[in-house]
């Protein structure tokens, strides 16, 4: 019966103190507040890096002025690309009829766009020579209106 009661008076001692520890009043709250943009904008390192921040901006400003000033440089050397063709082109019309006709052809073709010919009809050192002759000097610049007469790329 001794165990008995020892063993009620440990159990009863376990129980007791939780219990009291339950009924005790839970303390008021404390509550701080910051202003975090205040922090962030006033702190030293942070002063540093937005100005770090403000120079890498201006910088990738600058490189997107530069990769407009490339773009249209790019279009530039398209247009004069364009105008070196069209002065070519104008000139071969007439010298592949004048070829043609000393010639006695009825047709020219590309030589790439045959699957064979004799050697004896190919002109291309006639047209070659007569070019050489009718374009002795090519412009490499577009004319203003060329240049403003392309398309927008999007």
């Amino acid at each position: 019966m001794k165990k008995l009661l020892i063993s009620a008076s440990l159990a009863a001692s376990l129980v007791l103190p939780s219990a009291a520890a339950q009924a005790q009043a839970i303390p008021g709250a404390v509550i701080a507040v910051v202003d975090l943009e205040k922090v962030t904008s006033d702190c030293n390192a942070c002063k540093t890096a937005s100005a770090a921040l403000r120079s890498q901006a201006t910088a990738l400003q600058s490189r997107q002025q530069a990769s407009e000033e490339l773009q249209r440089q790019q279009q530039q050397i398209e247009a004069n690309s364009q105008y070196v063709q069209k002065q070519v082109s104008d000139k071969l019309g007439p010298i592949y009829s004048s070829v043609m006709q000393r010639r006695g052809a009825n047709i020219m073709v590309e030589i790439g766009q045959t699957l064979a010919s004799g050697a004896t009809l190919d002109v291309t050192n006639d047209v070659l020579t007569a070019l050489n002759s009718a374009l002795p000097s090519i412009a490499t610049t577009a004319p203003a209106a060329a240049r403003t007469n392309q398309p927008q790329g999007r």
